[in-house]
């Protein structure tokens, strides 16, 4: 299969108010990886919220690092074990992927500091000749699942590299026309995946204290709680006192989620004591 005619021009997109509407959605979900329930849930919100921008109805995002590496919207869940075999390994900077060619395509990724691309971008980057529509994952994954017009935001991350790509754009487009719109978008994107890194690190940090620890965002919702309460709480069969004993605590430091000023400065922080048949426990808040 040969490349498709590669047209001289470049039509700019057109900044309407609606335009630059879904462009600011778009940005606050790419920066807000933290405001999503998990990973999982925020790569869902960001496709969704980049596909609104660019009128595509598909996409995929792969995340290195995530039990499930690659994830998909608009597309049947069932190709995910099938996406995932081919490029996973690939993002994961392992390679071995059945189509040796992503392989080099991702070195060649990394090396020449490429963030934003289009098929014809890749097929540059293979040397040209219409490779990357002639190969193993366009034939088979790409093409069928009428994927085959790749629209793509890539950043290096640790263990690898992130890449969100879009697919299957309500109207036909032109060699290069999106790219403009996804350089805007790369900024919030690195910033979102550099947030992701650091609550990883964090997280990994919290795991390895002794203490048992809950982590809370300014809103009282659950983030994270480490290995020493996980345990903890598992060894005894009425935790589900504490665990009630721990909402209201996180409902009470809400307010200490923001600056404190005046009076409220003052205020202790909240702490909180409850008892089982087999322990007393005693819960205290901090900010960090």
């Amino acid at each position: 299969m040969n490349a498709p005619a590669l047209a001289a021009t470049v039509r700019p997109a057109a900044f309407s108010t609606d335009l630059l509407s879904r462009l600011e959605t778009a940005s606050r979900t790419l920066m807000s990886p933290l405001a999503a329930a998990d990973p999982d849930a925020w790569r869902q919100e960001a496709m969704q919220s980049v596909c609104a921008v660019f009128g595509a109805d598909q996409a995929s995002f792969a995340l290195p690092g995530e039990a499930r590496i690659v994830s998909l919207w608009g597309l049947d869940s069932a190709l995910t074990p099938v996406v995932e075999a081919f490029v996973g390994s690939t993002f994961e900077g392992h390679g071995g992927s059945p189509e040796p060619l992503l392989d080099v395509f991702f070195e060649r990724l990394m090396a020449s500091g490429l963030r934003v691309w289009d098929m014809y971008s890749a097929d540059r980057l293979l040397d040209g000749g219409g490779v990357a529509w002639n190969n193993l994952f366009h034939n088979e994954v790409l093409q069928p699942n009428k994927m085959a017009d790749t629209n793509s935001l890539f950043v290096p991350v640790r263990g690898g590299g992130a890449h969100l790509a879009i697919h299957r754009f309500l109207r036909p487009h032109e060699p290069g026309e999106h790219l403009p719109l996804l350089r805007v978008l790369l900024p919030a994107f690195e910033a979102g995946l550099a947030a992701l890194d650091r609550l990883s690190a964090h997280r990994a940090a919290l795991d390895a204290v002794e203490e048992p620890l809950a982590v809370f965002d300014a809103d009282g919702r659950e983030l994270h709680r480490n290995t020493a309460l996980v345990k903890l709480m598992g060894g005894d069969p009425a935790s589900v006192q504490v665990e009630r004993a721990l909402a209201l605590l996180a409902f009470q430091m809400r307010s200490f989620g923001f600056p404190l000023r005046g009076e409220r400065a003052g205020l202790p922080f909240p702490e909180r004591s409850v008892e089982t048949d087999q322990k007393r426990y005693t819960l205290r808040a901090t900010l960090l």
